[in-house]
């Protein structure tokens, strides 16, 4: 019986340090596609790449598409700010804001400002700003970001399926052992 307690023990704790490892690193690099829906009706797609962890269930956000996905621009060159967005892996929504320019399609130059939140909808303000003309273009709506990748279980998949190899693994020598000593 203490045998049995003592490998309990021990496979609980590789699969807690398994577990613990694979939570760590569940959504770095990570890439979520969403779907976004304005006020008026309009519907657009985009992207977003997780980077690493902050605090508190936050991770930084190292890549997103959101401008093709709002309709701000369709063919050209974005540069973006995306130091104040963060993933929330509680909610798997973004929160923070973006910032950043871009030329349009009609070749006027363009300062944008997209604020998203995950709580307790998922949803987007957005404002363009031609900076020849001084119009400013201000869209919101919801958005939905697509649920986490496959890949991010199978470490936790693999372990549990390697424990219970082992248990089995095991069993099946000790019987052995005892139908060759009887």
């Amino acid at each position: 019986m203490r045998k049995i307690l003592l490998w309990i023990a021990a496979i609980s704790g590789v699969l807690a340090l398994t577990v613990g490892a694979a939570s760590a690193s569940t959504f770095t690099d990570a890439q979520f596609d969403f779907d976004a829906t304005g006020s008026g009706g309009g519907t657009g797609v985009g992207a977003v790449t997780i980077g690493t962890p902050t605090s508190g269930g936050f991770y930084t956000v190292t890549e997103g598409s959101f401008i093709s996905a709002l309709k701000g621009c369709l063919s050209c060159t974005v540069t973006e700010n995306l130091t104040e967005l963060f993933f929330d892996s509680a909610t798997l929504g973004l929160t923070g804001t973006v910032t950043g320019s871009y030329v349009g399609d009609d070749g006027d130059p363009y300062t944008f400002t997209l604020g998203v939140t995950d709580a307790p909808t998922l949803t987007w303000d957005f404002s363009k700003d031609n900076q020849v003309t001084d119009i400013v273009t201000d869209a919101s709506g919801t958005y939905y970001l697509d649920e986490t990748p496959l890949p991010a279980a199978l470490p936790l998949f693999a372990s549990g399926l390697g424990a219970m190899g082992l248990v089995g693994w095991r069993r099946k020598r000790r019987n052995t052992v005892a139908r060759a000593a009887a």
